[in-house]
C-alpha cells in the first residue's frame, strides 16, 4: 500500500511540474509577441521617420503645457545658472517647446509664453 501511495505521489508530482513549466514557457511566449514599447522620456523616437513618404520635413517639436514641465535641477557657476527641465539642460533664452527660459535664479525658473509669465520652483526631497 506504501508503494502505490509513493508511486502515486510521485505520478502526481511530475505531472505537477510538467504542467508548470508548460504555463510558465505560455506566459513568456506572450511576452514576446507584444514586442518592443519605447519609452520616450521627453525625447523624440530615434526609429520615427524625419522625412513623410512625400518627402515632408517631419515636425518633431513637441509642443508642452506647463504641467508638463518638471523642474528636476539647478546648477550655479560663474557663466550664470543652468536648470534642468525634463532631463534637457537649460539656460537663460533657451526655449522648451513655446516658453521662453527668462531667468533662472538659485530655485526658481521663469518662463514665458506670449504675454504669460509662469515660473517653475525647485522642490526639496525629503
Amino acid at each position: 500500500m506504501k508503494k502505490n501511495n509513493l508511486f502515486v505521489f510521485i505520478r502526481c508530482l511530475v505531472v505537477f511540474i510538467f504542467l508548470g513549466t508548460t504555463i510558465v514557457f505560455a506566459q513568456e511566449e506572450q511576452e514576446e509577441k507584444k514586442g518592443f514599447v519605447y519609452q520616450e522620456m521627453n525625447k523624440r523616437d530615434p526609429f520615427m521617420p524625419l522625412v513623410t513618404t512625400t518627402g515632408e520635413l517631419v515636425n518633431v517639436k513637441r509642443e508642452y503645457m506647463l504641467s508638463d514641465l518638471a523642474l528636476e535641477g539647478i546648477m550655479t557657476n560663474a557663466n550664470g545658472n543652468i536648470a534642468i527641465i525634463n532631463g534637457q539642460i537649460i539656460r537663460k533664452n533657451d526655449r522648451v517647446g513655446d516658453f521662453l527660459i527668462e531667468e533662472i535664479t538659485s530655485d526658481t525658473v521663469t518662463l514665458l509664453k506670449g504675454t504669460q509669465r509662469s515660473t517653475l520652483r525647485l522642490t526639496k526631497e525629503e
